[in-house]
């Protein structure tokens, strides 16, 4: 069964599989469920236990849950190709962009990336640059924050992602005024 589209991981293994939720029935019934499913399957109940299981099961794919009591409302926004890092956005300001930040899931203190604030954020597949985007503009940055911007949407982006090739950027865009009429799935070249 391809419940995730990850049905194999490298070499046939099953995928892992890491479900984050502060609410235990909930995290073990997703959990059961996935397993049932075949892939193989981790769970925290806590975001600083999120992070713990990050660095020694190295999961596929995190299920997570939207608010945590633990973290102060931050928001993972991807985690790097060589999953030794994280870019984080802490959105509780207010301000509807938030700072973003790199967070290595090993040792160390996470580091803001340059003065970047953004809705969203992605890493290139090579890890040497990230994509993000504020109010309707899209930017292309290395891992300092330096960069330039691409082109601006009609709408604001989220749910943003590289093709694997790092040609292009794909995303969604909406409304984010008045969160009404529809969602258009668009395609931009990364240059």
């Amino acid at each position: 069964m391809n419940l995730l589209g990850c049905e194999r991981g490298i070499g046939g293994v099953p995928a892992k599989l890491l479900v984050v939720d502060d609410e235990p029935r909930t995290a073990e019934l997703t959990a059961e469920l996935l397993r049932r499913a075949g892939y193989s399957v981790d769970v925290a109940n806590s975001g600083t236990e999120a992070l713990e299981r990050i660095r020694s099961v190295s999961p596929d794919l995190m299920l997570l849950d939207y608010e945590m009591p633990d973290m102060e409302a931050p928001e993972v926004l991807d985690i790097s190709p060589t999953r030794s890092e994280l870019l984080v956005a802490h959105f509780n300001n207010g301000l509807g962009r938030w700072p973003v930040w790199i967070v290595p899931l090993s040792a160390g203190p996470p580091r803001r990336l340059g003065n970047v604030s953004g809705t969203a954020a992605a890493w290139s597949p090579d890890g040497h640059e990230i994509a993000y985007v504020i109010d309707r503009d899209l930017y292309r940055v290395n891992r300092d924050g330096n960069g330039r911007k691409l082109t601006t949407l009609p709408g604001t982006a989220f749910w943003l992602h590289w093709s694997p090739d790092g040609r292009r950027l794909r995303f969604t865009v909406g409304n984010v005024v008045d969160r009404t009429g529809p969602l258009a799935v668009w395609e931009v070249s990364a240059d």
